[in-house]
């Protein structure tokens, strides 16, 4: 026999493997499964290995047995004496499961699977009233659990492509009336609501609706029963593209419970949580952010808790929101690109610096919060805002602009025009071919952004004919200039490389070669494509997958990449030199600036010498009084520049050695002015 077939009413517990139905179990849409016995179980599916169920019609289960009513008091006391006691309501008996998965095997509803609900419990029985004290009334029984939906106790898969819902808790039983000198009974609580669905090491794909069952009501005086999850998840998976909701109750239910077991919850595009999702603090369950398209998630610290993982997954871009409890208290987020957005909306930070190890470190004049961002990046590669409100909202954003010749086999190409398996030059490789071009366009006002404008390098600005002509890249852009990376936004100085003040529409594209490579663009030397990380940042980042399933982008560089300190400072004076821009007078001046975080990991700030607006200033770093690391001054931020601080390159940010512990100061070296403590962010700067 190939399959069992269901298409009439069942009113017993169908067993799959065992009284005649075998795998694979096909539910008609004229198919109905609906024990009559109490507390009876739907679908039972045996613990053998591979079975299979489908359901196209209804999966009921047995509703909970009725308690029993308590016994009635007496007065046998006598005419002084107290009554009898009247007995309590007997509890209900709790809902059947729809469908209980015993071992490993699949479940797949088109359809409805609704769990039984708890039955009701009894009634206290009432006191009687004699000639002195009347008998005490019993308490009405607590009301019987729903059932779980469905339960995957021991691993297997379920795929909900419409309903499955848990089973509502049984009412209470009234309390009964007492006799003559006492209260009434007190009644029964209600039951919990059963689980949608309990997932335990197991698979949900879920497109349709999941939900818990709400509590029962309480008898007199009684409160309702919890509402049940509608997932309950522990060691396993779940894939929400549809409705998962907790039921209503004296507490409504969580519309994800987590178990002990680390576990992950995916989550596509349009994928809807009525009621709280809560981790395990003490394991690591995973939020991943998944699907083909734009997502938002709102209220991560108060509606999804306790995750220490947050997930980017490839191929959508996402909008999250979230306190610093949710995304600055030690948890990590991965895979986080130009296509996503973090509001951070409790925090409102002035000055933002990324640090290897930990993360991006956003800070204002009296404290700091760190988003435990992971990757390849640096400081350049983030942009901060206000989110219109009292937070901060991150986005990341880096190319060749469109009309960038590259040098080829065939000569200099404009990069628009070159296609994969054409050969480039490469400083270090020879010739190499393309395997990958990325493409990306903004139209204003989203290309009027410091992190998107195109920066300019003059013709000759780097050295003697380097570059060409005028080279127009993306602000992250690295350039290669003394053996070293570099982002183009980093060696603005003004005159000789500037960045635009507004475009109309700009167009980027980057080429991938199948290691990291310095080649030739406008015979200026500059980076090819590096990080899957970054490929959501283009148009057509699909592509890529088509063309070479499995593979990834490059990820070691070929050159070191600098952001600040004193290797860059060299190299940024030499291209002073050559645009004849005046450097250090030789005369400290007014030393400006701030202090902006003090430990106790990281120290970050700014300072500005007003003798010599654009020179960098050394700082020498003390801890507990001993000097204990010197820092230069020359850190781009983007704040700093909108708020008229010369280019903007005068941050600092330095992890502190580890085991130094004590009071930070940071003074400039040359004179041991002390840089101030910044009691309101950017004070005095005009």
């Amino acid at each position: 026999m190939s399959g069992s077939t269901i298409s009439t009413a069942i009113l017993t517990t169908v067993k799959l493997g065992g009284g005649g139905y075998v795998s694979p179990l096909i539910i008609t849409s004229a198919g109905v499964v609906a024990p009559t016995l109490g507390g009876a179980n739907g679908v039972l599916v045996a613990s053998t290995v591979g079975r299979s169920l489908v359901n196209y019609g209804l999966v009921g289960a047995g509703v909970g047995t009725t308690g029993g009513a308590g016994t009635a008091g007496s007065n046998t006391g006598g005419a002084l004496g107290t009554g009898v006691s009247a007995t309590k309501g007997g509890n209900g008996g709790n809902g059947g499961m729809a469908v209980d998965m015993v071992g490993l095997g699949t479940v797949t509803n088109y359809a409805t699977v609704a769990a039984a609900p708890g039955g009701a419990g009894g009634n206290g029985g009432n006191g009687a009233s004699g000639a002195g004290i009347g008998a005490l009334a019993g308490f009405g029984g607590t009301g019987g659990a729903g059932g779980d939906g469905v339960d995957l106790a021991a691993g297997g898969w379920l795929s909900n492509l419409a309903a499955i819902s848990g089973g509502a808790g049984g009412a209470g039983g009234r309390g009964g009336i007492s006799g003559a000198g006492y209260i009434n009974g007190l009644g029964g609580a209600g039951g919990t609501g059963g689980n949608g669905a309990d997932v335990v090491g197991g698979y949900l794909l879920n497109s349709g609706i999941i939900s818990g069952g709400p509590g029962g009501t309480g008898g007199t005086y009684a409160i309702s029963g919890v509402g049940g999850a509608g997932v309950y998840l522990d060691g396993g998976t779940v894939i929400n593209a549809g409705t998962i909701a907790g039921g209503a109750g004296s507490r409504n239910g969580d519309a994800v419970q987590f178990g002990t077991a680390a576990s992950l919850l995916v989550i596509d595009p349009g994928a809807v949580f009525a009621g709280n999702v809560v981790a395990d603090a003490a394991v690591a369950d995973v939020l991943e952010l998944s699907g083909t398209s734009t997502g938002g998630l709102a209220g991560v610290g108060t509606q999804f808790l306790d995750f220490q993982d947050i997930s980017f997954a490839s191929g959508a871009g996402w909008s999250i929101s979230g306190d610093s409890v949710g995304l600055a208290s030690g948890v990590t987020i991965a895979g986080f690109t130009m296509a996503d957005r973090i509001d951070l909306t409790d925090f409102a930070a002035t000055a933002s610096s990324y640090v290897a190890g930990s993360g991006l470190v956003l800070s204002n004049a009296t404290a700091s919060e760190t988003i435990g961002l992971v990757g390849n990046f640096s400081a350049g590669n983030f942009s901060i805002a206000s989110d219109g409100a009292v937070g901060t909202v991150i986005t990341e954003v880096t190319c060749y602009a469109k009309g960038t010749r590259i040098a080829t086999a065939q000569g200099e190409v404009p990069v628009e025009a070159l296609r994969i398996g054409m050969e480039v030059k490469t400083m270090h490789s020879g010739l190499q071919k393309i395997k990958w071009i990325g493409h990306r366009s903004y139209a204003a006002p989203f290309a009027n952004h410091a992190k998107v404008l195109p920066v300019c390098i003059a013709a000759g600005a780097i050295a003697r004919g380097m570059p060409g002509r005028d080279l127009y890249v993306s602000p992250g852009h690295a350039i290669c200039v003394d053996g070293v990376f570099i982002h183009a936004a980093r060696l603005v100085n003004g005159v000789s490389i500037t960045q635009a003040k507004a475009v109309d529409a700009i167009t980027y594209f980057h080429v991938e070669t199948e290691n990291h490579e310095v080649i030739f663009a406008e015979g200026c030397p500059a980076e090819t494509f590096m990080g899957e990380y970054f490929r959501k940042q283009f148009h057509n980042a699909a592509e890529f997958g088509e063309l070479y399933p499995g593979q990834v982008a490059p990820e070691e560089m070929r050159l070191p990449r600098l952001e600040q300190g004193f290797q860059l400072e060299v190299i940024c004076q030499y291209l002073a030199r050559r645009a004849e821009i005046e450097t250090w007078p030789g005369v400290a001046g007014p030393l400006r600036g701030y202090l902006e975080t003090a430990g106790p990991d990281v120290v970050i700030g700014w300072a500005q010498d007003l003798a010599a607006p654009e020179q960098a200033v050394s700082l020498d770093v003390y801890v507990g009084g001993q000097a204990v690391c010197r820092v230069l001054a020359n850190l781009f931020r983007e704040d700093l520049r909108a708020a008229g601080v010369g280019l903007g390159r005068h941050g600092f940010t330095l992890q502190l050695p580890v085991g130094v512990a004590g009071v930070v100061s940071v003074c400039r070296s040359n004179d041991q002015v002390v840089l101030p403590w910044a009691g309101v962010a950017l004070a005095g700067v005009a």
